[in-house]
């Protein structure tokens, strides 16, 4: 339970905006989702296999229509799992314009054909001037950091000078603020958004506590 004196500050530093693919999922096998807003804007559900990955993606494919399969937690989880599995191809990754592990390019590259279609744009966006006027108060703020390109973003503007606790979601986001001064930083036991929650709780126990940094 948040006490009196916590503010609670939304802030994206990206915003997500629907971009026009001309995919035909006739071509393919089967698709890969990496993220739900790929299946938010990647168009109706069809006869595919849909190849997840979170148990968050999984569940909103699901629902969306696909006979969806969750085959890990990130996206080398997937691509093992599919090289292992070596489903039938072509598959088709729907997804984000800016991708971080090359998901098609790999799977490609082991021998399983894998295009792409972009259904979706991460635009970068500036701090709220709440959360600006924040992060200039030398005072606790605990900052949940849920991929390498927010935390990428977080670090480049951020010029204040407050106490940051990080909540990382992986360790490729804790990478992105390795070179920043923060009094904590922790990383969710698993890569999701309800470990992300339980880590934002245990941070904000251990500061009201006053408790040594993590």
């Amino acid at each position: 339970m948040l006490n009196a004196e916590t503010h609670v500050i939304i802030s994206p530093l990206l915003k997500i905006v629907p971009v026009i693919s001309d995919h035909d999922l006739n071509d393919y096998a089967g698709v890969i989702f990496t993220s739900s807003n790929g299946v938010l804007f990647g168009g109706p559900s069809g006869a595919h296999p849909a190849f997840c990955v979170g148990r968050e993606t999984t569940r909103a494919t699901r629902q969306a229509g696909w006979e969806a399969y969750h085959l890990g937690d990130t996206a080398e989880d997937i691509i093992a799992t599919l090289i292992q599995q070596n489903p039938q191809y072509p598959l088709l990754h729907i997804g984000g314009r800016h991708k971080r592990n090359r998901v098609a390019d790999r799977l490609t590259q082991a021998g399983l054909e894998t295009h792409e279609a972009v259904v979706y744009d991460q635009v970068e966006q500036t701090f709220s001037p709440e959360a600006m006027a924040l992060l200039d108060l030398a005072v606790d703020v605990i900052v949940p950091l849920f991929s390498p390109r927010t935390a990428k973003i977080f670090a480049s503007q951020y010029k204040g000078c407050a106490r940051l606790h990080f909540i990382a979601m992986s360790e490729a986001v804790s990478e992105e603020i390795n070179a920043m001064q923060s009094i904590s930083k922790s990383i969710a036991r698993s890569p999701d958004a309800l470990e992300m929650k339980a880590s934002v709780y245990e941070a904000l126990r251990r500061v009201e506590a006053g408790d040594a940094p993590l």
